[in-house]
């Protein structure tokens, strides 16, 4: 049997830079979600795996799929180089019908 797909959902991303060069990364769309590091593209790397596990542990939902809506080297490009600044991204996610 092939799972159906649903109508894709968004999740807005805060991203912020830290003081050592890093960033910081939460929601306000998906409480949990916060990641910090020094190595930008591990913690970019790390945001759709967190979304799929506290969407699929915390809401029961089978995760399709996450996709950030922009490249990572769109997203730091205008990521501001002042401290407690920050930018707002957003991640699609597409779930799988029950």
């Amino acid at each position: 049997m092939t799972a159906h797909r649903l109508d894709p959902i968004v999740v807005g991303v805060t991203i912020e830079e830290r003081t050592d060069g890093g960033i910081r990364v939460s929601s306000r769309d998906l409480r949990g979600l916060h990641l910090s590091g020094a190595d930008r593209d591990h913690v970019w790397c790390m945001i759709a795996p967190a979304i799929t596990s506290l969407l699929e542990r915390n809401h029961g939902v089978k995760v399709a799929s996450v996709r950030p809506s922009k490249t990572p080297e769109e997203a730091f490009q205008t990521l501001p180089h002042v401290v407690d600044m920050h930018i707002e991204r957003q991640f699609v996610i597409e779930l799988e019908a029950a």
